[in-house]
């Protein structure tokens, strides 16, 4: 597998912002921070609380409110926008990558491009009639072309299957830059990232340490905000969880099913030569790909519960 790797190293000082306001006419949240070569930052928060705003602002198309930001020396940026409106026009897939990137031959093209997944045939599609989750890939690919040192993505994993996640990950994984980027998708972060930066009630809090911790404190903060602590027999929990997996790995299966069903409509004439019903058919398999990801979030949540309660610290009762 092909990995994201920078063109070249950039300072040890990539990025700090001192009592930086975010926001529109109103404050949305107050960031300092200090983001050092190689941090890799999930940036976590509450639908609405200002992850993106957050992401516009570093990047230069939101002016900050009050405050402070400083680039540190040659650091290249690679931005990736989950709305995706760099990905436009008539271009094959092929013809996309090659026109940004002409001097590369078509091999290396074709080649960076079977990493994210567009192999054979798939390579002379027409960007119009890409999937979000295609479109999601290409735009990648792109960036994995330019080298930046830095990569500041806003949901990337949003549309992606488990094949397409995966293969991010293990791009991400060999990355010699720094990655500053928005995600819910736990396990990705937990894959991804070396720390984390929650955002709750307009406060920004960094934790470089623990990240399977961080993304858990959250979690808590829910539950003893709905729930009153109950003493619960572990062994019935036990049960109960190893059901539910065993359900959702049965729907699972089905899913995965269903979306390989609508993928190979593409192919049919009826639907690729017909541009309303190639888009109504991207709209449902864009659906069926977010089903999915939603229960398998779910299902990591349940195997991750399972493996707390079996382990040697829980022992009878579980608060």
């Amino acid at each position: 597998n092909l990995s994201f790797k920078s063109r070249i190293r950039g300072g040890n000082d990539v990025l700090v912002m001192e009592d930086a306001l975010i926001g529109y006419e109103k404050p949305l949240l107050k960031v300092s921070l200090d983001l050092k070569r190689g941090d890799r930052l999930a940036i976590i928060g509450e639908n609405g609380s200002g992850k993106s705003t957050l992401m516009r602002s570093i990047m230069g198309d939101l002016p900050l409110l009050s405050g402070e930001m400083l680039w540190g020396h040659q650091i290249e940026v690679g931005y990736f926008e989950q709305n995706l409106h760099q990905i436009q026009g008539t271009h094959t897939v092929l013809e996309e990558l090659w026109d940004e990137y002409p001097n590369l031959d078509k091999t290396q093209i074709r080649t960076v491009l079977g990493s994210f997944l567009f192999r054979g045939e798939d390579v002379f599609k027409s960007i119009a009639v890409l999937s979000g989750g295609e479109k999601v890939r290409l735009q990648l690919a792109k960036l994995m072309l330019k080298g930046a040192n830095l990569l500041i993505l806003d949901e990337p994993t949003n549309h992606l299957d488990i094949e397409s996640k995966e293969a991010l990950e293990a791009a991400l994984k060999g990355y010699d830059g720094t990655i500053l980027f928005v995600s819910h998708d736990r396990y990705f972060i937990q894959q991804v990232a070396s720390g984390v930066g929650r955002i709750d009630n307009g406060e920004f809090r960094v934790n470089l340490l623990d990240v399977k911790k961080s993304l858990q404190e959250g979690e808590t903060v829910k539950i003893e905000k709905t729930e009153t602590k109950k003493a619960v027999d572990v062994s019935v929990e036990k049960r109960r969880l190893r059901k539910q997996i065993d359900k959702i790995l049965e729907q699972l299966q089905t899913k995965h099913e269903e979306i390989e069903d609508l993928r190979d409509l593409r192919y049919e004439p009826e639907y690729y030569h017909d541009y309303q019903k190639m888009d109504e058919l991207n709209a449902q398999i864009d659906k069926v790909n977010n089903e999915l990801a939603n229960m398998e979030q779910l299902w990591a949540d349940y195997e991750e519960t399972l493996e707390s309660l079996e382990s040697p610290e829980t022992d009878g009762i579980l608060e």
